[in-house]
């Protein structure tokens, strides 16, 4: 199959894909990356780990490789050139292109065309391919595409060639006798890499030959007072250059550094002293607006109310004004306030046109007159413009001046990408180490060094928002005697915690405020009310389905709003179909509904939504292991069909990963509802967390269960939830507590009589005496379960307890007995449907078969265990990682080094991914030959 020539591609600046003159939109960040990554490698294979790690960093997702071919797969559909264009190799992909389709490579060919020109002594040449090669740059490489590791490693690559073609060409032209051609560019040049000593002795050497003394003189000036201000002086190159001038044109020497400078607008606001982080967004920036560019460089700084977006604005805006010598002109145009209205751009105009020095008199009265103007007088001038809190892009357009030289910063709430050429630039709340760092700085170092744990907790509950965490700074630094800690006591409460924020006239309600105002003017009710309801269910993020469910709406119209919601910066989108709200935002909204919506009204929306996760919940929960049907049967019957669309086990795993710190508020909020509801939500959701190894969550909502089953006063259902308890318990190592639930929950299945309860919690109580070195209790506790389990004809928990009986002997020495259980339990579990069990039981099997000197086998049988996890779609879960730990012992023992450190490394990045290691953890196993196994797997075998 040919290559589809109508399809074009584009690096060099924004990437852009074109099909036949028609854009084609990649809208997905992570695809937009990955298309980045295979583009700028075009022709060659690109390892699935590269692509890994240009998509998501050091922050992979639970099945990387599996999150990949998804991506790969939308990639192929939405440039509709299937495998022949993006060709699937054993390690990576590779995607098929020529010069003609890519622009990078077009303009490789086109200067190694004048590098032969050059050979060939052929100046005209050279010069018209390297004009054409340059003129193929429509900005920075991929200005906007969001990977730190593609502008870390491979775009100063790109830049490189540029800056050779483009010495080359500026060299050609001048010795040609076209210096005023290049000078724009030349002017451009030195704009963006001021150090770069040849663009500056080029640059004066044009404008000199071109017939401008005077002004390579002040060239010269100009250059040798930047580098001044760095402390050093100008180069050889440079030197020589000024040289030449004066002795061309018997000019006097320059007149010495300190010579008054002619008076420019700087109308900056001072930086902000204590500005933190954003060294990433900063440097992004400042490259950008300093970067040779044929129009002006325009930047827009987006972001919700609060988190910073003026503040970088302004310190990105005093770091590169040195770049713009004719002024600096700041405007504040009130686009999100709550008392005011948004800033006319007739009357920004005005002040402007004043400030570069045209009389009132001379203003003309008209925007279009005074835009027109204002595009005049800043033409052949660098001046930067900041323009700050816009309301949408009509509120800037006349604002931009007509300079090519000339850089604006825009703050908005909202995209604006109406503006042409217009690099967006989105802030999200301060990392943790950051945020700690802001308090030091406002508050004062000793103060908050004294406190760790206390600043901790105020940044979790500020959510890290630049604006609340200024404002927590600044009641402390006016409170002496307040510790931090009482700080974050009186923030604890979240009913309080939105009125604690607020000090001297600044206050966190009213940054939201002003953006629900505009949502419920611009975006309608609707919308508004969906951002109430969404507050009131309490959930970290949300799923379309599930706000669907909340708003009783179609998922398609409930998508829409999720996404007005984004537009108006009240939630952002982490990921396709997800959608979050920010803490304090979160409070704003439910203040809001409590206030304003019927009560009755907002607790039908929450019981839609809790139904809604019951439903899905029991629907993993079957899809995870089809023998566990009890589960669905317990407690409430679900209110109506929705529910998120599960398909499999991966399906499965995906949504419990996603949802699992949901799922305990969803929990929780049943239990001040409807305690039966609760326990039915509980049964159906342990079992998804449990596998995936979210036992910390499985912990919190078994607390909850067990707490609406003693309401209830239903033995049954406290049986249920104590086992629930007992099993999350052990799971984290809490051996003693776990014991004593699961002698309540015996006590209450011999209450009721019900036998088959009873031989499951035996079952977990012999596990926990195993892991506390009890081993011939535990070996009594299964012996019993498994009588209770045979009479019963269970040969699924038959299996089980056999596996575990088999640990008991295991761990006691005893390998003939632990061999026999393993065998037996592998044929229990071999005439199920459930492939988790047995690949666990197939697991411990081969970790016996390594202790007894037998690595060989054990590495088959753990490989036949890994197998049944894949096809089982149980990849990335706990018991994988297990496996794979055990895989990688047995590789060790046969001297196989580079094989176990493969396993242990795959096995520690999948439990830090789960939680359940630190990331010190995984470092450390990463940095050991043969690292020390986690204590996690260490209690489970």
């Amino acid at each position: 199959m040919e290559l589809d020539d109508a399809l074009r591609f584009r690096v060099l600046g924004q990437l852009e894909v074109v099909r036949r003159g028609s854009p084609v939109t990649v809208a997905a960040a992570k695809q937009r990356v990955a298309l980045a990554t295979l583009l700028l490698q075009a022709n060659h294979l690109v390892t699935r780990d590269e692509l890994i790690e240009r998509l998501w960093g050091s922050e992979p997702p639970a099945n990387p490789f599996a999150s990949l071919h998804t991506h790969m797969a939308r990639l192929r559909r939405t440039l509709r050139g299937g495998r022949e264009l993006i060709k699937t190799h054993d390690l990576g992909y590779s995607l098929r292109t020529t010069p003609k389709t890519l622009d990078i490579l077009e303009f490789r060919r086109l200067t190694e065309l004048a590098a032969e020109a050059r050979a060939r002594d052929d100046a005209a040449r050279e010069g018209r391919l390297l004009r054409e090669a340059l003129a193929m740059w429509r900005g920075p490489v991929l200005a906007d595409v969001a990977s730190a590791s593609l502008h870390r490693d491979v775009v100063p690559i790109l830049e490189e060639e540029r800056l050779r073609a483009q010495e080359r060409w500026f060299e050609v032209s001048i010795s040609r006798g076209e210096p005023a051609e290049v000078i724009p560019d030349l002017q451009a040049a030195v704009d963006a890499h001021p150090s770069h000593e040849r663009f500056w002795a080029q640059l004066m050497t044009a404008l000199s030959r071109a017939g401008r003394q005077s002004e390579a003189l002040q060239t010269y000036r100009r250059v040798r007072d930047l580098l001044g201000e760095l402390g050093l002086d100008p180069g050889p190159k440079i030197q020589q250059a000024r040289r030449d001038i004066t002795a061309q044109a018997g000019a006097a020497e320059p007149p010495p550094r300190d010579s008054p400078l002619v008076s420019a607008p700087a109308e900056l606001p001072a930086d902000n002293g204590a500005f933190t982080g954003r060294g990433a967004e900063v440097e992004f920036l400042c490259d950008h607006m300093t970067a040779g560019r044929r129009r002006p460089a325009i930047v827009a700084v987006t972001g919700a109310g609060g988190v910073g977006k003026s503040a970088l604005a302004v310190h990105v805006a005093h770091r590169v004004a040195g770049h713009f010598p004719d002024g600096q002109l700041y405007a504040d145009l009130h686009g999100a306030t709550t008392d005011g209205e948004p800033a006319r751009p007739a009357d920004v105009l005005r002040r402007f046109l004043r400030s570069l020095g045209l009389a009132e008199p001379a203003v003309p009265a008209s925007v279009e007159e005074a835009t027109a103007r204002y595009r005049s007088l800043t033409s052949g001038r660098r001046i930067l413009v900041v323009l700050d809190n816009a309301r949408d892009a009509d509120q800037v357009r006349p604002l931009v001046p007509g300079g090519l030289g000339c850089g604006v910063v825009i703050t908005s709430r909202r995209l604006l990408a109406p503006i042409g050429g217009v690099v967006h630039r989105d802030l999200d709340v301060l990392p943790d180490e950051d945020a700690g760092l802001l308090l030091s700085r406002l508050a004062g170092q000793e103060r908050i060094e004294a406190e760790p744990q206390a600043v901790a907790d105020v940044v979790r509950l500020c959510g890290g928002l630049p604006l609340a965490l200024g404002i927590v700074a600044a009641r402390l630094a006016a409170r002496p005697a307040w510790t931090v800690s009482a700080m974050r006591d009186r923030l604890a409460t979240e009913r309080r915690r939105l009125a604690e924020l607020q000090v001297d006239g600044r206050a966190v309600r009213a940054g939201f405020e002003a953006g629900y105002r505009e949502l419920a003017s611009g975006g309608g009710g609707a919308a508004a009310r969906l951002f109430r309801l969404l507050g009131v269910l309490g959930c970290a993020d949300v799923g379309t389905e599930a706000a669907a469910a909340l708003a009783d709406l179609p998922a398609g119209r409930a998508d829409e709003l999720l996404e007005t919601l984004v537009e108006y910066r009240l939630a952002d989108s982490p990921a396709p179909g997800r959608y979050r709200i920010h803490d304090l935002l979160r409070l704003y909204a439910r203040e809001l509904a409590e206030a304003g919506d019927p009560g009755q009204v907002v607790d039908a929306a929450v019981r839609r939504a809790l139904h809604c996760y019951l439903a899905t919940g029991r629907g993993a929960t079957l899809l995870l292991d089809p023998a566990a049907r009890w589960r669905v049967t317990l407690g409430s019957v679900p209110d109506g069909d929705r529910r998120m669309a599960l398909t499999g086990r991966r399906d499965a795993h995906a949504w419990v990963d996603a949802e699992a710190a949901n799922l305990v508020t969803v929990v929780r909020q049943a239990a001040g509802r409807d305690d039966d509801l609760a326990v039915a939500l509980v049964a159906a959701l342990a079992h998804p967390l449990h596998v995936r190894g979210h036992w910390h969550q499985e912990l919190l909502i078994a607390q909850t269960g067990v707490q609406s089953a003693e309401r209830m006063g239903n033995v049954a259902y406290r049986a249920f939830a104590y086992t629930g308890l007992g099993t999350a318990r052990s799971q984290l190592g809490f051996l003693a507590e776990a014991d004593q639930c699961f002698e309540r929950a015996l006590g209450d299945c011999r209450r009721i009589g019900d036998a088959r309860r009873a031989a499951v919690v035996l079952d977990h109580a012999g596990t926990v005496c195993r892991r506390m070195g009890r081993f011939e209790r535990a070996v009594g506790r299964h012996l019993e379960a498994l009588r209770l389990h045979r009479a019963h004809a269970d040969r699924r928990h038959e299996g089980v307890t056999l596996t575990n009986l088999g640990l008991a002997h295991q761990r006691a020495e005893r390998f003939g007995e632990a061999f026999d259980a393993h065998r037996q339990a592998v044929a229990a579990l071999r005439t199920g449907d459930s492939p988790l069990p047995l690949a666990g039981a197939i697991g411990h099997l081969a970790e016996a078969h390594r202790l007894v000197g037998e690595p060989g086998t054990a590495v088959e049988r753990f490989r036949e265990a890994l197998a049944l996890d894949g096809t089982g779609g149980h990849g990335g879960s706990y018991g994988e990682a297990e496996r794979l730990w055990g895989l990688g012992r047995a590789y060790h023992d046969l001297r196989r080094a580079d094989e176990a450190r493969r396993c242990w490394h795959e096995s520690a990045q999948a439990l830090r991914r789960l939680g359940l290691i630190s990331a010190a953890e995984q470092a450390a196993v990463h940095a050991s030959t043969v690292p020390r196994t986690p204590d996690v797997i260490e209690r489970h075998l």
